[in-house]
């Protein structure tokens, strides 16, 4: 039976067997056996169940060939009080081990964890008329941090080398423990209902153990470096993503080496602006030739910030631009290049270079105040 059927035979608690499948919402196609499941087994695979209500998913990305992002398993169970909570940790253990995961949690999502969750951006609404929220995790998540830590998690193999088999067992949670499956099982507090009666004592512990484990493998507003472990999918390796800070540096040699040509060989009339691909490319913005013939200068200018944006914000990791300023020194006042660097994590960088004209190289690199404004949702959150 599978992941269909976690609880052995003759149990007294209802097994979470799907009633419904499909590979697409409306969930209509009746399930009775495994083999419903495997003719339109793809991702992903969809199923809920009336008893008790409940609703799940299966994303197998491995069956429609390799690919560098996780398969992962998801369930939502809406009357989780009408289902012990014993057997709701057995049912997460018994995936987890059958799925071999590298990572996984149990969660409730009480109100003053919704509020938290949206922070690391881990939330998303299901149902605004309800209202009810789901959570999920992403390999392009997990190889720059863990969002957080949930009141019930599983280690697998990556994040047992990567913390230390003793480090993770050691951690001050409630209960740690090594399963058969080689995997590490912990549970911050006694109850999961605690994240409803007693969220401080919670959220304390979770803090707790973060420290314990190292802070920077856990995400944090503006914090200028991560450290992530290596995966094994579809027997590729997955590195960890670059860290905010590194990618920072990156735009910020490739402007400078721009602006400094640009003055080098007359002057820079507006902004210059490169991005951080999703896959960790560096990528000009270029401007667009036909639009120095029909376009004024300031509606050049307010173009290149405009179409930057958009796409820092919606296929990058990171964006920098720089423009042309000037800057008052003991009543001078000099030529400058303000940068702007910035990371989706929001982490930034706001920096001033000085220099004479004619360039004759960066006088001065004077940090200013960051301000963000491609990715605020982030830097607002600290």
């Amino acid at each position: 039976m599978g992941i269909y059927s976690p609880l052995p035979a003759g149990s007294s608690i209802p097994p979470l067997t799907p009633t419904r499948i499909s590979n697409y919402e409306p969930i209509r196609r009746r399930y009775r056996t495994p083999a419903d499941a495997a003719k339109i087994w793809g991702p992903p695979l969809l199923w809920k169940s009336a008893k008790p209500r409940c609703s799940g998913y299966v994303h197998a990305r491995g069956a429609i060939g390799p690919v560098t992002i996780h398969d992962d398993i998801g369930i939502t169970i809406e009357q989780y009080r009408n289902y012990p909570e014993q057997a709701i940790s057995r049912l997460f253990d018994t995936w987890s081990s059958h799925s071999e995961a590298d990572i996984g949690y149990i969660q409730l999502l009480s109100d003053p964890d919704i509020h938290e969750s949206w922070k690391f951006g881990e939330t998303y609404v299901v149902d605004q008329r309800i209202p009810s929220y789901g959570m999920y995790w992403t390999t392009h998540t997990l190889r720059k941090y863990i969002p957080n830590i949930h009141w019930g998690m599983v280690f697998g193999k990556p994040y047992i080398d990567f913390f230390g088999r003793d480090r993770i067992l050691s951690a001050p949670a409630h209960f740690v423990q090594e399963a058969p499956s080689g995997q590490i099982l912990l549970q911050l507090t006694s109850s999961l209902f605690d994240l409803e009666h007693d969220y401080e004592h919670v959220h304390k512990t979770r803090e707790r153990v973060k420290e314990h484990l190292g802070a920077d493998a856990f995400y944090k507003p503006r914090r200028p470096t991560y450290h992530a472990p290596r995966f094994e999918i579809q027997h590729r390796e997955v590195a960890p993503a670059i860290d905010p800070q590194r990618a920072l540096e990156a735009l910020k040699s490739n402007l400078q080496d721009r602006v400094s040509a640009a003055l080098t060989t007359g002057k820079l009339h507006w902004p210059l602006a490169v991005r951080m691909d999703k896959r960790e490319r560096l990528v000009n913005h270029e401007l667009q030739q036909d639009a120095l013939l029909t376009k004024t200068e300031e509606d050049i200018v307010t173009d290149i910030e405009r179409t930057f944006k958009i796409q820092a914000l919606t296929v990058s990791i990171a964006g920098g631009i720089a423009r042309p300023t000037s800057h008052t020194v003991d009543g001078r006042t000099v030529s400058a290049i303000q940068m702007h660097l910035e990371h989706e994590s929001g982490y930034s960088q706001n920096l001033l270079f000085t220099y004479n004209q004619p360039f004759d190289g960066f006088k001065d690199c004077i940090s200013l105040e960051p301000q963000p404004y491609i990715y605020e949702r982030h830097a607002r959150k600290i």
